[in-house]
């Protein structure tokens, strides 16, 4: 007999330094640990301690695309947690809070109440609050009919420190279940959740998967200065330093990350940086000096609201057009923008190959969302990934790192392997490397530099494409990809003649095998986040099609499901 399907949405809200990223992320560990598909969503302030922070848990029978509004289960550490989401909650939603704590009118609070006395449930709570959260990590647990060991596993694994304080937390957590299973919560939402029985599979969020990408393909040196949300693939560089053989370092600034990276690109050794906006600014200079010496380099670039610091703990995809332009002069470099764990790690491989096979910057475009958006993938194919390291030579004494060729990439040699001499230069050069003001000779190199742009469109990652309707075609790239596959088949389930469409590659566009693709449609709506719709420009002034229709975010947060769906139904209408 089939399982029933279910799909709960838990919300666990407070202050910071409450402790709910704790609970969240013991509570996520778990339920992944037992076979759940589950999507996580952290909002929070740029600050220790006060302001509104969350931890969102999605969990299904199925695989997961995107984060709902309609909570479920609501779990509030502060009194503000219960108001600030009144409007995302339904009848059958839960509200669990302490009421010792937190006292409310209950007549104005929508949905079930699940009121605890920590005071009766867990003393040692009250005495210290440090244990509040795994005393709700219990109660969710125990809503969630979660096999007990399984979670007392996690706890331990977290929390073993320590004479007493594993005992302690374990005896909170046993607190916070029994409190559960005393009261006989019964709620219709919860009824038919059940761990469901996986292939082998990984749990990592987005960043994780751009590291292991990158080592898959045989990076050999990574170096960043941090700055979320790029930290996170500096982290997991560093934790895989002596199994991948690895150099990681932390760089005194964003200057001289690139800089290093250019340094071991130049000597043979594939290289790579992370950064956000505020430190790709400072890359920019060195990124032209990526195009001058035909370097290969990678840059993941983890977009974050600007200008300036703006929220540096929000999502957006503001950086677009700054990095389709960053750096003075005309000279080619790939924008990369996966939309899924499979697609940053597959993704990052490739933009190895293509800066070696091109010797251009490559830049592979997240945001806060997908770089901490933590969820079950299937497990990666390294027979799918290849290394390309481009045209070499060796032992050549004539060799010119700069010679013209038909396509603009020349030959590359690595110092030290042959008789030739490398010699590279940031002003303009000759064929051999060699500094020159010859103005014939600088109109051949810029062409030459150019000219690899056409390989590239070549080999452009055209997009993913579902739906066979001509009517309404949603396009996006990045990280909407799954909201709006998951919008668009809602309404493809209601009869409308809608069609979705994601680009995994924004830059460059081979506008002659785009334009009679989008032409084919009779409205064409893109999904940015957002305030001016960049990609929406970009594209419609290489292809010369008008996109009419942009459905714009730009407040800090992903599209939620209910966010799209209700833009789209002012436009289907």
């Amino acid at each position: 007999m089939a399982s029933e399907a279910f799909d709960v949405n838990m919300l666990i809200g407070g202050q910071a330094g409450q402790g709910m990223q704790t609970s969240g992320q013991l509570l996520a560990k778990s339920l992944l640990k037992l076979g759940f598909y589950i999507s996580t969503l952290q909002s929070f302030h740029s600050r220790i301690r006060g302001g509104h922070n969350y931890y969102q848990i999605r969990l299904a029978s199925t695989p997961i695309n995107c984060m709902t509004r309609s909570v479920d289960v609501l779990l509030a550490f502060d009194e503000n947690t219960l108001w600030e989401h009144q409007g995302e909650l339904h009848a059958d939603s839960l509200s669990i809070f302490n009421s010792e704590k937190i006292k409310v009118d209950h007549g104005k609070l929508k949905g079930r109440l699940l009121e605890l006395s920590m005071s009766q449930v867990y003393p040692e709570a009250v005495t210290d609050e440090i244990f509040t959260n795994v005393v709700y990590v219990g109660v969710l647990a125990g809503l969630l009919n979660c096999p007990e060991a399984e979670v007392e596993s996690v706890i331990g694994e977290t929390f073993n420190k320590g004479a007493g304080v594993l005992e302690k937390n374990v005896a909170g957590y046993r607190a916070g279940r029994k409190f559960v299973q005393d009261a006989k919560v019964s709620n219709p939402r919860l009824t038919n959740v059940h761990p469901e029985k996986q292939e082998r599979s990984l749990v990592l969020h987005g960043n994780e998967a751009i590291a292991l990408g990158a080592l898959a393909a045989g990076c050999r040196f990574y170096t960043a200065y941090p700055m979320t949300p790029a930290s996170t693939i500096l982290e997991t560089m560093a934790h895989y330093m002596s199994q991948a053989q690895v150099v990681v370092e932390q760089a005194e600034d964003e200057i001289a990350a690139l800089n290093m990276v250019l340094g071991a690109s130049f000597a043979g050794v594939r290289a790579m940086t992370g950064t956000s906006g505020g430190g790709f600014s400072l890359m920019v200079e060195a990124v032209s000096l990526a195009g001058m010496l035909e370097i290969p380099a990678v840059i993941a670039l983890a977009m974050r609201p600007g200008p300036a610091t703006g929220l540096p703990t929000r999502t957006e995809q503001g950086d677009l057009e700054f990095a389709i332009h960053a750096g003075h002069g005309e000279f080619a470099r790939v924008l990369l923008s996966p939309g899924t764990h499979a697609e940053c790690f597959y993704q990052t491989t490739h933009a190895f190959n293509l800066a070696d096979r091109y010797h251009v910057p490559v830049l592979v475009l997240t945001d806060q969302y997908l770089s901490d958006w933590y969820t079950r993938v299937p497990e990666f194919k390294m027979e799918q990934v290849t290394r390309d390291y481009g045209p070499m030579v060796e032992g050549k004494a004539d060799y010119a790192r700069y010679a013209l060729t038909d396509n603009g990439v020349s030959p590359r040699m690595v110092p030290g392997r042959g008789e030739g001499l490398v010699v590279v230069d940031s002003d303009e050069h000759t064929q051999g490397g060699h500094l020159t003001e010859d103005l014939a000779v600088r109109e051949k190199m810029v062409k030459k530099r150019l000219q690899k742009i056409e390989g590239l469109k070549r080999e452009y990652f055209m997009p993913e494409v579902m739906g066979t309707g001509q009517d309404t075609l949603v396009m996006c790239w990045g990280s909407n990809r799954g909201v709006v596959a998951d919008v668009v088949a809602h309404f493809q389930q209601l009869g409308k003649a809608v069609t979705w469409m994601h680009f995994k590659q924004v830059w460059p566009l081979p506008e002659e095998r785009l334009r009679p693709l989008l032409s084919a449609y009779r409205h064409l709506v893109m999904v940015e986040n957002n305030a001016t719709g960049q990609f929406a420009r970009v594209l419609q002034g290489e292809t010369g099609v008008t996109i009419a229709q942009r459905i714009l975010k730009y407040d800090g947060k992903p599209f939620l499901f209910e966010d799209l769906l209700t833009a789209l139904e002012k436009l289907l209408v």
